[in-house]
């Protein structure tokens, strides 16, 4: 009976990556259409960092977040560059939580604030775990690597 719950449990831990994968494709993903929302109405995100950024640099700033999320996002939906991708995203996500939903009180936002907390989680956990094997990045190691090797 213990022999069949070790084997139980090292097959679930064989397939843990599986889970986590699927996590950061849909994060992904998510991101990608939380940009596009920002495509489709960028007046909502102007009116946002009109709040707080320096005049005369919305518009660079807009690009900026709209950029992380819409290109950011395919990047990390579909494992390339994933752990820079993620280092240019902290940014907006941090910007978010700390000069926009802060001010604006983190419990009128209507969950914005906690989506927010737990895409900066999230990009954290994919920022140690990396990109995994279902992505590009493990297949240029793997092809690089069996070049060389």
């Amino acid at each position: 009976m213990y022999a069949d719950l070790v084997v139980l449990k090292e097959r679930i831990e064989g397939y843990r990556h599986i889970a986590i994968e699927f996590l950061r494709i849909l994060f992904g993903l998510f991101l990608v259409g939380k940009g596009y929302t920002y495509v489709e109405n960028p007046s909502e995100l102007a009116y946002y960092i009109t709040l707080v950024a320096i005049p005369g640099y919305t518009d660079l700033i807009v690009h900026y977040i709209v950029a992380a999320y819409v290109v950011g996002g395919l990047l990390i939906a579909i494992g390339l560059y994933t752990r820079l991708v993620i280092l240019i995203q902290v940014p907006v996500i941090l910007g978010a939580i700390l000069m926009v939903h802060a001010q604006s009180g983190i419990l009128n936002s209507g969950l914005q604030f906690e989506t927010a907390v737990l895409s900066l989680l999230l990009l954290s956990s994919f920022l140690y775990y990396g990109s995994g094997r279902w992505s590009l990045d493990h297949l240029v190691l793997q092809k690089h690597h069996d070049n060389n090797g």
